[in-house]
């Protein structure tokens, strides 16, 4: 997957952990760890040459499509949405550029992949003395293991809210 560095897609903070520091490398976002194993390459564009590619379409799409909206009178997203089924066909047939290749990319997802999980929000915690975990403003209460008793005060756990 070829894309511009986005955040959600990249790390483009500077903070390492101490893990990553060692490893040598950052851990990717929660989007890189699903593109991860699902076994799709996730590329980041560096030169402006590539990401002028995804930023010219951003940039026509924005300078076009407000300069629509104002000429047509649209300020209501109903409107907006019913003007986007008309909108979007005609910008294709002016702008698109068939592929190369048109055999299809795509292949089936390995059936011992979890989807559900895959793409749920992962985040690392630690369980309060109270058997709950926080994320943010949430507190999600831990139910007992397996022998009844609370989880221990130190455990790590994944939360998949």
């Amino acid at each position: 997957m070829y894309h511009d560095r986005h955040g959600s897609l990249h790390r483009n903070d500077s903070h390492w952990s101490l893990e990553e520091q060692l490893a040598g490398r950052q851990e990717p976002t929660q989007v890189g760890l699903a593109l991860q194993a699902l076994g799709i390459e996730s590329i980041a564009a560096l030169s402006p040459q590539a990401k002028g590619r995804i930023e010219r379409l951003f940039g026509t799409l924005q300078d076009r499509l407000i300069a629509e909206l104002g000429l047509q009178g649209i300020q209501s997203l109903e409107a907006t949405n019913r003007f986007l089924k008309v909108f979007i066909p005609r910008f294709n047939r002016r702008f698109a550029i068939p592929a190369r290749e048109s055999e299809k990319a795509w292949r089936k997802v390995p059936a011992e992949l979890d989807l559900d999980r895959l793409i749920s929000f992962r985040y690392r915690s630690v369980v309060g003395n109270d058997n709950s975990v926080r994320i943010g403003g949430l507190i999600l209460d831990v139910p007992p293991g397996p022998t009844g008793a609370p989880m221990p005060s130190s455990s790590r756990s994944e939360t998949t809210p």
